[in-house]
């Protein structure tokens, strides 16, 4: 699970490599992101307390 925000420069740098591992590891995992200012319960609920500046 990836959290991340549309205002995350590092977060917007790892989007293509968590992309290409997902494409190449489809069969084993799947990468989900979640938009930490779109989902501030689910943020809480796994104990995000920040993101990269």
């Amino acid at each position: 699970m990836k959290f991340t925000a549309d205002w995350c420069g590092p977060c917007r740098q790892l989007t293509p490599v968590l992309d290409a591992i997902a494409a190449e590891e489809a069969d084993r995992l799947r990468i989900v992101e979640i938009d930490v200012d779109r989902n501030p319960e689910t943020t809480l609920a796994y104990g995000v307390l920040a993101t990269p500046p």
